[in-house]
């Protein structure tokens, strides 16, 4: 999941796409390639509501304007994960104090595709990564 909230206001204002906004260039994802590999979707946060969410079909590392290495991904529209739009998170909260990250990764089976997202434990992010962004 990604947190949004310096761009989704971008989007709303049509200065942006929602692609841009969610799959593009985001630091603080592991160097590991296989464990970004395992990414199936990313889930654009908002205030903490899913206003996004979108199938990855591949990613890539790029440099940003200050030369940091960032990660973007590639993807459509999830038809599939289209139900979680709305949705609240289900990771720890994005605005929580001492929360800076702006990218967490959960388990992948808290989407089961047509069924409603619960609130995992709080352990949760300390349990399997292998899920979404």
């Amino acid at each position: 999941m990604v947190n949004v909230k310096d761009s989704w206001p971008r989007v709303q204002k049509g200065e942006i796409t929602a692609e841009q906004s969610v799959l593009q260039d985001w630091a603080q994802l592991p160097s590991d390639d296989a464990r970004i590999n395992d990414i199936k979707i990313v889930l654009g946060m908002f205030r903490n509501r899913a206003v996004a969410v979108f199938d990855v079909h591949g990613w890539e590392r790029v440099l940003d304007e200050a030369g940091r290495l960032r990660v973007r991904f590639h993807g459509v529209p999830s038809e599939t994960y289209a139900q979680l739009v709305g949705t609240p998170n289900p990771g720890w909260l994005f605005d929580r104090q001492g929360a800076a990250r702006s990218v967490q990764l959960v388990p992948f089976d808290l989407f089961t595709a047509g069924a409603p997202v619960e609130q995992p434990e709080p352990d949760v992010q300390r349990q399997s990564w292998r899920a979404t962004c």
